[in-house]
């Protein structure tokens, strides 16, 4: 009778516990189920955010190519007016050359006219 009472005893505290197992482990599949969604989910964010960076790049390739294309031609002349501008810094320096050596010549002839008077004077 005992061995029956104790078999009870031991079907009972098995059937508490099993209870109490299953108590505890009910959230925890809910919680995987949520986990998987939330798993399903973000991977679908990263997707769209992945195609968005993608189209983003896209678009500034377009952006980047229609700005150089823009600028080629301000670029070319900006270049023109620089060689301009370098023309008339060579002619610039070649008048005052010119300018140095006329007034020399200048002064040259003027120390022999005023040379020449100063014989001529005696």
């Amino acid at each position: 009778y005992q061995r029956r009472v104790h078999g009870q005893q031991e079907i009972s505290k098995l059937r508490e516990s099993l209870q109490t197992l299953t108590k505890t482990t009910n959230p925890l599949g809910k919680a995987m189920d949520y986990i998987q969604e939330d798993l399903d989910s973000m991977q679908r964010e990263l997707d769209m955010w992945k195609a968005e960076a993608k189209q983003q790049a896209a678009s500034w390739a377009e952006q980047q190519r229609l700005t150089e294309e823009t600028l080629q031609p301000l670029q070319s002349q900006l270049n023109d007016l620089e060689d301009n501008i370098n023309d008339q810094i060579l002619k610039i320096h070649s008048t005052k050359s010119a300018i140095l050596r006329q007034d020399q010549t200048v002064e040259t002839l003027l120390k022999m006219v005023v040379t020449a008077r100063g014989h001529a004077g005696r």
